[in-house]
């Protein structure tokens, strides 16, 4: 399996039950980032649970999926997926 590029600086890679989002600021100042399911081909029924690797905390899973980048930083979604649906 190979990351695939959703923009230039968001990334995704997908197990079987599993979906890897890697979000990158190449930014000098902090930066509000967002991915919504449809560009990750997933609909709400999907997902099971978001989290986020580097600060360990759950995000809210909707139709977007919005984190707080700092300068020069990266954010790594863990997303468990409901392979039933």
């Amino acid at each position: 399996h190979d990351a695939l590029p959703i923009s230039s600086d968001i990334f995704e890679y997908r197990t079987d039950d599993t979906l890897w989002v890697a979000m990158f600021n190449f930014d000098s100042a902090p930066r509000t980032m967002s991915v919504t399911l449809a560009e990750l081909g997933l609909v709400p029924s999907q997902v099971l649970s978001v989290t986020e690797l580097w600060t360990d905390t759950a995000v809210e899973p909707g139709d977007t999926l919005t984190v707080e980048l700092p300068q020069t930083d990266a954010r790594i979604l863990q997303i468990d997926l409901n392979i039933n649906k």
